[in-house]
């Protein structure tokens, strides 16, 4: 019999999605019943179409929306826009002339210390 990894080796998920569901307004839902563990460490990927629900679940796990229904963690605790989360749109919204790392850090010189 192999025994599995001991308790003190065992670490919460980075992020986690419990029972999740999310909808706007009285459409159809954009996710429903999502179970999600993220290891830290553990890298993600979310493929899909459009409008099957990757920025809704991005905005969850970021805490800029709340489920309909269930929670989501954020290393143990429920998201909280700007502490510890950050994202970056695939879109227009993006500098074409700058590096990957210069479109994240445009911003930082232009917030106060105490909203950093």
């Amino acid at each position: 019999m192999k025994a599995g990894p001991s308790p003190s080796m065992v670490s919460e998920p980075a992020l986690q999605f419990e029972a999740v569901s999310k909808s706007y307004g009285a459409g159809e839902p954009a996710v429903i019943g999502i179970d999600l563990s993220v290891a830290p460490g553990e890298f993600v990927v979310f493929l899909g179409p459009s409008g099957c629900g990757k920025t809704t679940l991005l905005s969850l796990s970021a805490g800029l929306i709340k489920p309909t229904e269930g929670r989501v963690l954020l290393a143990g605790t429920p998201p909280v826009p700007g502490q510890k989360t950050a994202m970056v749109f695939q879109s227009f919204r993006l500098l074409p002339w700058k590096t990957a790392r210069d479109n994240i850090t445009f911003a930082l010189p232009h917030l106060t210390p105490a909203r950093r």
